[in-house]
């Protein structure tokens, strides 16, 4: 949540450039502060994935001093076709549990022996279905 004249910054690498966009927030609401797209280094992108990162935080980096964005909110946009997102219904466990589990999940739908993967949860709710707590 921003507290009133605080700013965010919106990112989004794509094949098309890096776009960022800074929102201020005001008592009547948020305010466009600035909004670009910044030209994409070359061979960073490969098949909608990063492959060269440091040129990207580079470009972005230059951006910020060159604009001198004072914020330290950053909101990046993940590809769609790169991030799996499942709801799932399973016994209520520790978070260990629940990582390895999920993992597991997630091995069935990927190949991820050779690729970086993160994995992160959120109970969305606690349920009780038959006596068991879900």
């Amino acid at each position: 949540m921003l507290k009133e004249n605080e700013s965010i910054l919106g990112l989004d690498i794509e094949p098309e450039g890096i776009k960022l966009v800074e929102l201020k927030k005001t008592a009547q609401g948020l305010e466009l502060v600035r909004a670009t797209v910044l030209s994409l280094p070359e061979n960073s992108l490969k098949n909608g994935a990063i492959v060269g990162p440091q040129p990207i935080g580079m470009a972005v980096k230059d951006f910020i001093e060159a604009n001198n964005i004072q914020t330290k909110k950053v909101v990046g946009v993940l590809n769609p076709s790169l991030t799996l997102i499942r709801l799932l219904r399973i016994p209520l466990m520790s978070e260990i549990e629940m990582k390895a589990i999920l993992e597991t999940e997630a091995n069935q739908y990927v190949d991820f022996k050779h690729k970086e993967k993160v994995i992160d949860f959120c109970l969305l709710e606690e349920i009780n279905e038959e006596g068991i707590k879900k």
